[in-house]
């Protein structure tokens, strides 16, 4: 939504599930910069749904191969008469989960309330939050090169092995996203937006993964924990001015950022049993 989504400093990356979005606008070039202390090069903005004034319902259910599944809703409602409402309602929300070809769990459920008010048609105020959490975030591992790609003659590897410890694997995430827009036009040619948009998220990972060849089908591995936790504050003024110089238009913007993020991690790694390939066991002891 023309904001910033903050970010944790190793695993924790906030993610808005695609279907409370509205569509995606990929933003190429310096016109990027108009949104705030963006890279030139261009920017990806995420455009979540938002209550509008016309009745919409909606019930989504999918299944697929690997054992997903998906049950969404969207339900959007004016309070008031359709023809002369001055806010509106919309609510959001799904759970999907999947288990991939190794058997690791990939969860997610996830809400999402906005409320919208338009006293005149020059004045519209967006209230809106989000509240999602991964409890199983899936399948981190990789499978080495040696034994899938490259033939190794002690023996190969399945696609489907699993070479972490189930046990000891987790990725919980938790994202929350509180957040505003007002606009305001005066006429035709001056206009003024202001947004806001609060971030609050934390992870818990956990993960044991292929480290070194040992020989054979023996492979040494690494553990790595890490829990991390962020707050995130974005906000902008945004003043637009239009007029003309003879037959050209001119839009002016005119505006102020203010972004501040704090991001916490404790992190360690160590050094696991080693693992065969050949027999790989399901746990190999590690706690969470």
């Amino acid at each position: 939504d023309g904001q910033r989504l903050p970010r944790g400093l190793s695993y924790l990356i906030p993610n808005i599930d695609p279907y409370l979005l509205e569509r995606i606008d990929v933003v190429r070039g310096s016109n990027s910069v108009l949104h705030g202390q963006i890279n030139p090069g261009g920017m990806v903005n995420q455009i979540t749904k938002r209550a509008h004034f016309s009745p919409q319902r909606e019930v989504a259910i999918k299944v697929g191969t690997q054992a997903q599944r998906f049950v969404g809703f969207d339900i959007n409602q004016p309070l008031g008469s359709e023809t002369d409402a001055t806010a509106a309602m919309r609510l959001g929300g799904l759970y999907r989960s999947s288990t991939s070809e190794s058997g690791i769990d990939a969860k997610r459920y996830a809400i999402a309330p906005s409320f919208t008010w338009q006293p005149s048609s020059q004045t519209e105020f967006t209230l809106h939050a989000l509240a999602q959490r991964d409890p199983d975030g899936g399948d981190y591992n990789a499978l080495p090169a040696y034994g899938t790609l490259f033939n190794n003659p002690a023996g190969n590897i399945a696609r489907s092995t699993f070479l972490g410890d189930q046990q000891f694997e987790r990725f919980d995430r938790r994202t929350h996203l509180l957040g505003y827009r007002l606009s305001h036009s005066w006429n035709e040619h001056v206009s003024l937006q202001h947004n806001l948009l609060y971030t609050h998220a934390r992870s818990s990972f956990r993960n044991t993964s292929v480290r070194n060849y040992l020989g054979g089908t023996q492979w040494g591995r690494i553990a790595t924990a890490s829990d991390e936790k962020l707050r995130g504050l974005n906000g902008d003024v945004q003043l637009r001015l239009r007029f003309h110089t003879g037959p050209v238009r001119h839009t002016v913007n005119v505006g102020l950022d203010y972004q501040h993020t704090r991001a916490e991690r404790l992190i360690g790694n160590g050094t696991a049993a080693p693992i065969n390939t050949r027999n790989p066991r399901a746990s190999d002891g590690l706690t969470r």
